[in-house]
């Protein structure tokens, strides 16, 4: 199917939408595997223009996710997300590793790596980074 926030009508809001793909992103995440696989794919059927928007936007959620487990380590406080709370628990490494995956990811897809290698890479590195921290 398609990816789990992507809009059937203009009625959809962009808060649901964010709200869609945060859990999709840490479902995903957290079981790991064949789940963060479907995730790319789902996230990049079709032409590049079709599902970029989708997919920058999935990166973006990820930062946040990143950024809520930096929060949480530090003691700053964020969104009590369970994949939020496992991350912050591998400080500051598994952090630091996520943000350099992300960036990675960015990276290739501005030269026109292919969308799915460059997402199933970047969600099986976090995704390792959030189950470690989940012990």
């Amino acid at each position: 199917g398609a990816a789990p926030w992507a809009a059937a009508s203009l009625d959809v809001s962009p808060l649901a939408l964010r709200t869609s793909r945060r859990r999709a992103l840490a479902e995903a995440l957290l079981a790991g595997g064949e789940a963060t696989a479907d995730l790319a794919a789902r996230s990049t059927q079709g032409a590049r223009q079709e599902w970029a928007p989708g997919v920058d936007a999935l990166l973006d959620a990820a930062e946040e996710l990143v950024r809520d487990a930096v929060a949480l380590a530090v003691g700053r406080g964020a969104p009590e997300a369970p994949a939020a709370r496992a991350l912050s628990t591998t400080w500051p490494d598994g952090p630091a590793r996520c943000a350099a995956a992300l960036q990675d990811a960015r990276d290739d897809l501005d030269v026109y790596v292919s969308g799915k290698t460059a997402l199933d890479a970047m969600l099986a590195r976090l995704s390792d980074e959030v189950r470690a921290g989940r012990g």
